[in-house]
């Protein structure tokens, strides 16, 4: 189970990463548009520097899940085919 709240918890930091730097953006275009052009830049290069982070991050984040899917797929048995024939044969059909 720690892993699965190590995935949960990765996930956070990744999305609150990704939502800071929208908002950056977001105060970025805002301060620009009244003329607070100081505020604008820092935002800005601040903003870039966060989506640079979340792009890099983003990736081994999914990859993790992608193998952790995979490893559960492979942990699974099949407990058979259910057939129109099976079905047919046991009167569950239509």
């Amino acid at each position: 189970m720690s892993g699965d709240w190590s995935l949960i918890f990765r996930g956070f930091f990744v999305a609150i990463i990704g939502a800071s730097s929208t908002i950056l953006y977001i105060v970025s275009i805002s301060g620009a548009f009244v003329g607070r052009f100081a505020l604008a830049g820092a935002a800005g290069a601040a903003g870039v520097g966060l989506a640079v982070t979340f792009l890099r991050l983003i990736g081994g984040y999914l990859d993790a899940i992608d193998q952790r899917e995979a490893r559960e797929a492979a942990q699974m048995k099949p407990h058979g085919e259910i057939t129109g024939a099976s079905l047919q044969s046991s009167g569950e059909g239509f």
